[in-house]
């Protein structure tokens, strides 16, 4: 049997001993699989995350190439972060979680998804969504991803965000200030945090805390949650989504041929999303997060031919489109 990390089993089980515990930050991994074998590598870290989540797992590596991933945890007073960075790979995990506590997931590098059987919410550089503890999480990195998850207590999340249940399953997006604001500074403070004194990191928590509650100000989430549409219109959604994605290379696709493939009237798939962005804008949106992860991989690759490759018409288009969206040029990736 493999040997589970013991600093991670300690850190959620705080009546088990810490020994040689270190204190973490950027540059210090509490877990990774370096030294482990490439083949035992998924074993190690269901075992790991299943006894420090307290959850079932399943852990599936998506690509060729040797699955690798790390993990640090570090303590701002009252605030946890648990800083994570790896490979593609699919985990479903299924159990109580880590009761009591919410988590917002703060999207610094790469694209995944996360959410369960009725709601998924993708995420690209400088998203944020929010994680309960119940989630039956699928989370698919479709390339190498980093991300950092801020734990917050149910009863500080109320205080907080107190319509959160109803925006689960929904995407801050980058462009929206409050998210912006929030992953830059958690970018900030994983950096320097070795170089603050006690007080600062103090502060740097209590301001990072101050900005959560305006994600629910200004703008809306990109993805509508699920929780606001009716059992039956929540079903046909995911059915239209699954479609788009499933067919999102296609430069011809649009709403009429959604309606017409799936037996719905077009009004029908516009009413769908009509709580979030319009159907096209969203169909946009997974097209431009799939070309940033073959962006980030692409070799010699012409960044036309992924632009095409992914059903955007026009190279000039997609070039402003995809700066608007991540704030550099696809050549800058």
């Amino acid at each position: 049997m493999l040997r589970v990390p013991h600093s991670i089993l300690a850190f959620h089980a705080p009546d088990m001993p810490q020994r040689g515990a270190t204190r973490p930050d950027s540059s210090r991994w509490l877990f990774d699989t370096d030294a482990i074998r490439v083949e035992e590598r998924p074993e190690y870290w269901r075992q790991a995350i299943a006894h420090a989540l307290n959850v079932d797992i399943r852990v599936e590596p998506l690509r060729d190439e040797p699955f690798d991933i790390r993990m640090a945890l570090q303590d701002w007073g009252e605030l946890r972060f648990m800083h994570v960075q790896g490979s593609a790979h699919r985990s479903t995990r299924r159990g109580p979680g880590r009761s009591g506590e919410l988590a917002l997931v703060l999207q610094l590098d790469g694209v995944c998804e996360i959410g369960d059987r009725r709601r998924r919410a993708s995420l690209g550089p400088g998203d944020i969504a929010i994680m309960p503890p119940d989630f039956e999480c699928v989370h698919a990195p479709r390339g190498s991803y980093r991300h950092v998850l801020v734990d917050l207590g149910l009863d500080l999340a109320g205080e907080l965000l107190p319509q959160w249940k109803t925006l689960i399953g929904g995407t801050f997006a980058a462009d929206h200030p409050a998210a912006a604001a929030l992953v830059d500074l958690a970018r900030w403070m994983l950096t320097y945090r070795e170089s603050l004194p006690d007080d600062a990191q103090r502060a740097l928590a209590t301001t990072l805390l101050a900005l959560v509650p305006r994600l629910s100000q200004a703008s809306a989430p990109v993805d509508a949650p699920a929780s606001t549409l009716a059992p039956i219109a929540r079903a046909q959604r995911q059915r239209v989504e699954a479609f788009i994605r499933e067919h999102l290379a296609d430069a011809a696709l649009d709403v009429a041929r959604i309606a017409r493939e799936l037996g719905l009237s077009v009004r029908y798939v516009h009413k769908l999303f009509a709580c979030g962005p319009g159907v096209m804008q969203w169909v946009q949106e997974q097209r431009l997060l799939a070309c940033h992860d073959e962006l980030t991989r692409r070799g010699t690759r012409p960044v036309s031919s992924i632009a095409y490759g992914w059903g955007f018409a026009s190279p000039s288009h997609f070039s402003r489109a995809f700066r608007r969206r991540f704030g550099v040029s696809p050549s800058q990736v």
